[in-house]
């Protein structure tokens, strides 16, 4: 009997939990590009219009960038221009984050970043190594 009384309680607590910008309630504010990091120099990985649903997976720590998944592609795009609807109110992410419970992330790029982004390093290292053929 306790074990049912303690799911109850639990299930209780998830059904008034507040949503998250992860959950949906996130969108584009205008018509901004999603990046390939948090740099606005970073490469255009397309343009979201404004109104796209977002599902935010989380933010830098000041929240001024975000990483978001729009319809399937993932990306990052400044907090700024991600808003999220609770109730009749649209609240920008980079100043409202913490309140609405946003995780934090961190973005670093690897060691190697002399080669980040070569035909190299997007060649599987099998079709690298295999041998070449020369006249028959």
């Amino acid at each position: 009997m306790k074990r049912w009384t303690a799911y109850a309680i639990a299930l209780a607590a998830l059904a008034g939990s507040p949503a998250t910008a992860a959950d949906g309630g996130s969108y584009s504010a205008d018509r901004t590009p999603l990046l390939s990091s948090p740099d606005p120099h970073s490469a255009s990985l397309r343009m979201v219009a404004a109104g796209t649903a977002l599902n935010v997976q989380g933010c830098t720590k000041d929240y001024a960038w975000c990483s978001v998944v729009a319809d399937k592609d993932r990306g990052w795009m400044p907090g700024s221009h991600i808003q999220y609807r609770r109730d009749s109110e649209r609240l920008l992410l980079s100043s409202h984050g913490v309140a609405i419970g946003v995780p934090i992330v961190t973005f670093s790029i690897p060691a190697n970043n002399g080669s980040f982004g070569s035909a190299a390093s997007r060649t599987p290292a099998r079709a690298r190594s295999m041998p070449t053929r020369t006249g028959h």
